[in-house]
């Protein structure tokens, strides 16, 4: 599909449906028979029909379509759609990919993508990342970093990683790109982001409008991060650099700026932070690049110490004095600047 949007340090996204999975109460031989299986198989990465081995007694057959970068099968099982019955489209994979050629551009793509992403309810509140450079990879997967921001129970997952381009008929392309992909599991979810869980709403769903209205981006600001630790904004600095002539502060003016110190505090914080989530990454490195850079992670850990605040101990209530600010929702917000889509 056309592109219309793209994203600062990323480049321009192009949308089209991956992966979809679709139930029918059709069995299996006679979809084998009725549906074009050779020229669906032609114009799509992967086709199958397998047996539906769910709780629901009327569901006899599952569908399974991989689009390669078009919607032609889709477009084909809309004119066979008599034969599939009141079928219902059970998980979509709906996916921006950018035009990155060379591993390199893709691996800056995906950084620069991650370091401003932020996803709409985010019920895991943190990052989970996997990468195994030594280890065999999935067919078409690129051996680097893939960041999931929610598990896989979840309804609408999200996640951002680097992978080959899928071709029709099966196998790959050399190039590597920026993939970031949503994934819409259950009825609910999909009428939700899609209008409808029928091909026709697939079909008729403008992609460009939905990665508009569910894409969040923002960057962290790091001094504003560093005044909400300490409690108070702390006093103004006397002499502001102009980078318009490109006058920059003396080191000794740069000593006596509370910005200066409010930004080496909140890198401080998010340091210890990622020592303590070591665990959930697979080095050290990764874990200290997440925590400083994905406003996901860091709008998540500042949520955490808003809601452990509000928490109240058993028995007898204490008169505590508490020292600077408490952490509300409206201090969480100014710690990040919004970055907007820019059309294409």
């Amino acid at each position: 599909m056309s592109s219309s949007w793209a994203i600062p340090g990323v480049g321009e996204l192009y949308a089209h449906f991956d992966r979809i999975v679709i139930v029918s109460p059709t069995p299996v031989g006679v979809l084998n028979t009725r549906l074009p299986v050779p020229t669906l198989d032609k114009t799509s990465h992967y086709f199958n029909i397998t047996a539906y081995n769910g709780k629901n007694p009327k569901l006899h057959s599952v569908i399974t379509v991989v689009c390669a970068q078009n919607h032609k099968p889709l477009a084909i099982l809309k004119k066979y759609e008599a034969w599939l019955g009141r079928y219902s489209v059970v998980e979509v994979e709906v996916a921006f990919d950018t035009s990155n050629d060379n591993r390199a551009g893709a691996r800056d793509a995906l950084l620069a993508l991650v370091g401003q992403l932020r996803k709409p309810w985010h019920r895991r509140s943190h990052l989970r990342v996997e990468h195994n450079p030594l280890g065999n990879t999935p067919a078409g997967c690129v051996p680097e970093p893939t960041f999931y921001f929610e598990d896989r129970k979840a309804r609408v997952k999200l996640k951002a990683y680097m992978r080959h381009q899928k071709l029709a008929g099966g196998g790959f392309a050399k190039e590597e790109h920026t993939r970031l992909e949503w994934t819409l599991t259950h009825k609910p979810a999909i009428k939700r982001y899609l209008h409808g869980n029928q091909i026709s709403n697939l079909l008729s769903t403008d992609l460009n409008k939905f990665l508009e209205q569910n894409l969040r981006l923002e960057v962290i600001d790091y001094v504003a991060l560093g005044y909400l630790f300490r409690g108070n904004r702390g006093r103004l600095r006397t002499k502001k650099p102009n980078y318009a002539t490109g006058t920059q502060l003396t080191l000794s003016e740069q000593w006596k700026d509370p910005d200066y110190w409010a930004r080496r505090r909140a890198l401080g914080v998010l340091r210890c932070l990622a020592y303590r989530e070591e665990a959930k990454f697979p080095n050290c490195d990764q874990s200290l690049w997440t925590c400083q850079n994905s406003p996901a992670q860091v709008r998540g850990y500042l949520m955490s110490l808003r809601d452990r605040r509000r928490r109240r101990r058993p028995g007898r209530p204490r008169q505590i004095t508490r020292r600077g600010k408490p952490i509300t929702a409206y201090r969480i917000d100014r710690c990040f600047k919004r970055v907007r889509l820019l059309p294409v």
